[in-house]
């Protein structure tokens, strides 16, 4: 098979992986959310692994074969992706967990007051008004990440990618940073064999 047919397989599974995202990120359901992160981390993986089988042995690009796989082991979303993936497809153990909604108030300097409104935890705060310096954050339902077993060993949440610290735990925002990781990742690893 040539490597622009290869090439045109690997990246459908990313085109894949994407319109994962999309559907995490327009989710009406806690459910079609997990579903659609699920179907995303076997997506990646496998656009990763048609890659490394298509191009092993390839000189031109061992150096990019190599790096993804070094980064399979040293960086933390990277490694997690691989690992909840493997946790999801091999075990009957959960790859997130729900956090409920939640409602912070905030006072800063000087303080401030709720004049009117509801405030309740589990849904936004109606026709509020406040005075002063006060900030009040609705944040509603989501899922998030948790520790994940894969063979026997236990990954934590990603901290890390690239040399750079992660805050989230937000499944679709983690699944955009490993998309356009494995995409730049693909691409270069193909192009170095083009330009031969």
């Amino acid at each position: 098979m040539e490597n622009r047919e290869v090439l045109k397989m690997v990246l459908k599974e990313l085109e894949y992986a994407q319109e994962s995202v999309n559907q995490m990120a327009s989710a009406v359901t806690m459910d079609a959310y997990e579903k659609a992160w699920k179907d995303c981390l076997g997506y990646l993986i496998t656009s990763r692994n048609k890659c490394l089988n298509a191009l092993k042995g390839n000189p031109r690009a061992q150096r990019y074969l190599d790096q993804m796989t070094h980064d399979l082991r040293s960086d933390g979303l990277i490694s997690y992706v691989l690992h909840a993936r493997n946790c999801n497809q091999h075990s009957i153990r959960q790859i997130v967990e729900t956090k409920g909604s939640h409602t912070t108030v905030t006072g800063g300097e000087g303080g401030g007051t709720i004049v009117r409104g509801s405030i309740s935890g589990d849904k936004q705060p109606e026709s509020l008004v406040t005075t002063g310096n006060l900030i009040v954050k609705f944040t509603p339902a989501r899922l998030e990440v948790i520790a994940v077993i894969d063979s026997d060993r236990e990954y934590q949440p990603p901290s890390d990618h690239l040399g750079k610290r992660i805050e989230t735990r937000i499944p679709h925002e983690l699944a955009q940073m490993a998309l356009q990781y494995f995409s730049n990742r693909i691409e270069s690893a193909f192009s170095a064999v083009q330009r031969a």
